[in-house]
């Protein structure tokens, strides 16, 4: 997901840079702006560093120390488990910020053509 963000941020913003500096005016080119704006900003969602939970190594240390080796396991890999389903949702967010954005940034390229051509 980092890199197809960031393919969208780099290419959103090319554009809108383009957008900005060309000479044309009026509606197309407006939310031709707009759009390629947002999209920037969604791809920039999309690529937030992951902030969810980790497992504590020390806590962990002294909590599995007293265990047997299948009961440590056990816990492991229920623990790692709870991470894990949270990491899903935050990436499935993500998938959608990137959706969102790769949809608004089309919408921004037909929006620069139809600028182009309708002025």
């Amino acid at each position: 997901m980092l890199t197809r963000g960031g393919v969208l941020l780099a290419a959103a913003g090319v554009t809108l840079s383009i957008e900005v500096n060309s000479s044309s005016s009026g509606a197309f080119h407006i939310a031709a702006i707009a759009l390629a704006a947002f999209a920037a900003a969604l791809g920039a969602m999309a690529v937030i560093p992951r902030s969810g939970p980790e497992n504590d190594v020390r806590e962990l240390e002294k909590e599995l120390w007293s265990m047997g080796p299948q009961e440590a396991t056990h816990v492991l890999l229920h623990r790692k488990h709870e991470i894990l389903r949270s990491d899903e949702k935050i990436l499935n967010q993500r998938s959608k910020y990137w959706l969102a954005g790769c949809a608004s940034f089309v919408l921004s390229l037909v929006a620069l053509v139809l600028s182009t051509l309708f002025g």
